[in-house]
């Protein structure tokens, strides 16, 4: 299927598009569009006029008290929202959509930003080869679940990402 791929810088050009995803929706982008540091890039992947995916990235602008500390990075949660439920019946066209996107975000987010973060993946594995692709990397991040009623040491409790090292 060959694909059209929209990026959106403001707001106000962004059509009405289907979908519940709060992450990646026209609402958030203007939540985004009005928090000073904060530029939001919305991407929306197009077959003929239909809309099949999109996916909203936040480009943060951090301001340190030195100058060669000033560092932009672009945040994305989650793996966007596929739009058309054809996708949703067939994960290797949904992983290609991805990837045409993914490529399209990366390319934007490059010339702007130093880093590029993926948050909260419903499946680590999606997509894993264009992120490769796109020269991403993983990172296992510690988390540690608290609580005031286990009994468990601090240790017993870390997340499942480091326990296999």
């Amino acid at each position: 299927m060959p694909l059209k791929l929209t990026t959106y810088y403001r707001g106000e050009d962004i059509p009405e598009l289907p979908g519940k995803n709060t992450f990646h929706s026209k609402e958030l982008f203007h939540i985004y569009e009005a928090t000073p540091g904060y530029t939001p890039v919305l991407i929306v992947a197009f077959d003929k006029d239909r809309p099949v995916a999109r996916l909203l990235a936040a480009i943060r602008k951090s301001k340190r008290w030195l100058p060669a500390f000033l560092v932009r990075q672009c945040i994305v949660y989650g793996s966007g929202e596929f739009l058309d439920e054809s996708l949703a019946n067939d994960k290797e066209k949904e992983e290609e959509v991805f990837g045409e996107i993914l490529k399209s975000l990366t390319q934007e987010a490059a010339r702007k930003c130093v880093l590029i973060e993926f948050r909260n993946l419903d499946n680590a594995m999606f997509g894993y080869r264009f992120f490769r692709a796109n020269q991403f990397f993983p990172v296992n991040w510690l988390r540690v679940r608290n609580s005031l009623h286990s009994s468990k040491s601090a240790e017993a409790r870390f997340s499942p990402s480091l326990s296999d090292k």
